[in-house]
């Protein structure tokens, strides 16, 4: 899922690797 939405925006790439982090 989170790679689909990565691949989709690649901002989007960005948030989901600040709440992984998080």
């Amino acid at each position: 899922m989170a790679e689909t939405l990565a691949k989709q925006s690649p901002m989007g790439k960005s948030v989901v690797e600040a709440v992984f982090v998080c």
